[in-house]
């Protein structure tokens, strides 16, 4: 309520009244059904509204009157109201372990949400202070790492060769929150590189056998991928290897597969022996080694082998494969000397009959 008061020997005529809302700078005029007048437009009362203070504002009413007196005269004033909010504030604070923060009068030195009443001094509005309050401690942290190639840690810039278990202490960098508080870490690297690399059993393979064992032996690699010179892969850590008949020698590749996503590559020569027969000048019965005369080869279908001794007389005879003399006729030991051999045999390099000859010594 707003009253309008003049001397006592001035005669009111009437009053004029209007009401405004102060909103942004602007007036806003208060509709004549938001107030009255009374006791003869003395008086004005602004029904309150139902308006929304925004946050941390002051919400203002005008108040204008003009008033006319029996003398002729008139004179214009106006009354300001003001509304005063709340006012609630919030702060996030953070200090490092071991300091304290001053907040409304009160030291804290423990995280926690604290909060303080305040009067407003020349409203008594009361104004309500939030502390969000964390105490940080040093934090240690150690940041593993693991690579198959050398490693850029982002945190200092330096690259990394080689597992640093030697060097890690002075791998560790210190860092500061806003606060100011240390937070270090320290890097912990391995190094997983791959080395691509085949076992081959055996590396030359002979027409009588020409399976060849393949082995995965790599270090650091969880798969690989064989490379066969047909154009087949393979994934098997092992397997046997049909060599094919036809070739005198094959190259088989493989790539080794690191988890970390680095790989390798290696090959390996497979060879063909294609020599069919070879055949001693001499032997010893009798002894661990070498006691016994015959035809060495591979790919044998068909064997024959004579031995005659120097007056034309045979001593020995076999048409078994790999089946040699051990320098006996009759179940006699020979003397020693020089033997005639002759031998026919087929092979599979040679299916046609080969027949050599040639002079072997007996030795005792």
């Amino acid at each position: 309520e707003v009253d309008l008061t003049f001397p006592t020997h001035q005669r009111l005529t009437n009053a004029t009244w209007s009401a405004y809302k102060i909103r942004n700078g602007q007036d806003v005029p208060i509709n004549s059904t938001g107030y009255y007048m009374g006791n003869n437009n003395t008086r004005l009362t602004v029904v309150g509204t139902t308006d929304n203070i925004p946050e941390n504002y002051i919400d203002t009413t005008r108040v204008d009157v003009t008033a006319n007196f029996a003398n002729g005269c008139s004179n214009t004033t106006s009354y300001f109201v003001y509304a005063y909010p709340n006012y609630e504030f919030f702060h996030e604070m953070g200090i490092c372990a071991g300091n304290s923060y001053t907040f409304c009068g009160h030291t804290y030195t423990q995280t926690g949400e604290y909060t303080a009443n305040l009067r407003t001094v020349g409203t008594n509005c009361d104004s309500i202070e939030h502390l969000n309050l964390t105490v940080f401690e040093t934090s240690y942290n150690i940041d593993h790492q693991q690579d198959c190639k050398p490693y850029t840690w982002p945190r200092n810039g330096a690259t990394y060769y080689e597992t640093n278990t030697a060097t890690a202490q002075r791998d560790t960098v210190r860092m500061q929150n806003r606060y100011g508080c240390d937070s270090i870490v320290q890097l912990e690297f391995t190094l997983k590189p791959v080395h691509a690399e085949i076992s081959a059993d055996p590396t030359a393979v002979r027409l009588d056998n020409l399976n060849v064992n393949l082995i995965d032996i790599s270090t650091g690699n969880n798969n690989r991928t064989w490379l066969f010179p047909d154009g087949s892969t393979s994934s098997s850590r092992s397997f046997s290897y049909a060599f094919p008949a036809s070739e005198d020698s094959v190259t088989i590749g493989m790539i080794a597969h690191s988890p970390l996503g680095c790989h390798d590559t290696t090959s390996v020569d497979i060879r063909m022996m294609k020599e069919t027969y070879w055949v001693p000048n001499v032997f010893t019965p009798g002894e661990h080694v070498n006691n016994q005369f015959k035809i060495y080869g591979v790919g044998f279908t068909e064997m024959e082998l004579w031995i005659y001794n120097r007056w034309g007389e045979q001593v020995f005879y076999t048409n078994e494969i790999g089946k040699g003399w051990d320098g006996t006729y009759n179940g006699r030991p020979c003397e020693q000397g020089a033997y005639v051999y002759r031998a026919r045999f087929t092979s599979v390099v040679h299916p046609t009959p080969q027949n050599v000859k040639g002079t072997i010594t007996l030795l005792r």
